[in-house]
């Protein structure tokens, strides 16, 4: 299950100054879809996901989704 990082999302859509219209047409789905996983509604599906990365093409997958329940950059001490 993939949830949207939606702090980091409206960042990057506050700097490139796209309302939620311009952002699903740039995204090609449609702006219900862009509103539902905003709001927690729906998780993101792959379009969303692939639209959001090539629109944000600077931001990385980890900071814009969040997969709940994995560690992301552990860091271990050997020995």
């Amino acid at each position: 299950m993939i949830k949207l990082n939606r702090e980091a999302f409206e960042k990057y859509q506050a700097k490139k100054q796209l309302n939620d219209t311009t952002l699903a047409e740039n995204m090609g789905i449609s702006y219900t879809q862009v509103w539902r996983v905003k709001e927690g509604h729906n998780e993101p599906g792959r379009d969303f996901i692939a639209g959001a990365l090539k629109v944000f093409p600077e931001a990385s997958f980890d900071e814009l989704f969040i997969l709940p329940g994995v560690l992301r950059h552990r860091k271990t001490k050997a020995g």
